[in-house]
């Protein structure tokens, strides 16, 4: 589903960026890294800044920059049962739509367009 989604969105606009906020091991990611290279920020885009001052495992900094850069996006593209995603969204993302079983791109596609014009 995520890939489509990316996929649709690179085919309306090949210089878009995405970044993916998420509760899962860095390398649990790195597939989509692999696939779409620099169109994929995660935070561990951001771990350098914080490498003397921190160890960047899952600790409380490296989780305020996921949710600060995650908050900063024009879109939020999340699950329905996220309070993660809810909170960005909240705090300063205008937009957000949610990822369900029944999931339709054009609604997405639709929403970027206006997003973006």
């Amino acid at each position: 589903m995520y890939y489509n989604l990316i996929d649709e969105t690179l085919k309306l606009n090949p210089n878009q960026k995405f970044y993916i906020s998420h509760d899962l091991s860095d390398n649990l990611i790195k597939h989509f890294s692999e696939k779409y290279g620099n169109k994929i920020i995660t935070r561990q885009n951001f771990y350098h800044l914080i490498d003397k001052y921190e160890n960047t495992g899952l600790n409380h900094i490296v989780d305020c920059i996921d949710l600060i850069c995650l908050s900063n996006t024009k879109l939020v593209v999340g699950s329905n049962h996220s309070t993660w995603s809810r909170f960005a969204q909240d705090y300063k993302t205008k937009q957000k739509i949610e990822v369900t079983l029944d999931f339709q791109i054009d609604e997405y596609l639709n929403l970027y367009k206006e997003i973006n014009k």
